[in-house]
């Protein structure tokens, strides 16, 4: 028996806009990191290096950070992504 319930009591929701809804989502079943927003880019020949790669939306467009794993290491590369899509969700509040 759960200790926590959910309380839906209509005073207890608040308002807001199915894009922001949406971010609350799990990740899909399919990720390989089990964050939302935030996943690997492999290298592009003549475009771009491997990254990790972290994307927010605000009022419906889609922005992207990137990170080197040249530049930081894959495992820094990642955590800086992790925290940037945190800080930015933080951010617009969310």
């Amino acid at each position: 028996i759960d200790q926590n319930p959910l309380n839906n009591c209509r005073n207890n929701l608040r308002i807001t806009t199915n894009s922001i809804n949406s971010t609350n989502a799990r990740a899909r079943l399919e990720s390989k990191t089990g964050i939302r927003g935030v996943y690997f880019r492999a290298a592009r020949p003549g475009i771009s290096k491997d990254s990790w790669i972290c994307e927010w939306s605000i009022e419906g467009k889609r922005h992207t950070k990137s990170f080197s794993c040249d530049k930081y290491g894959e495992n820094e590369a990642f955590e800086l992504a992790k925290k940037f899509r945190e800080d930015k969700l933080k951010e617009m509040k969310i």
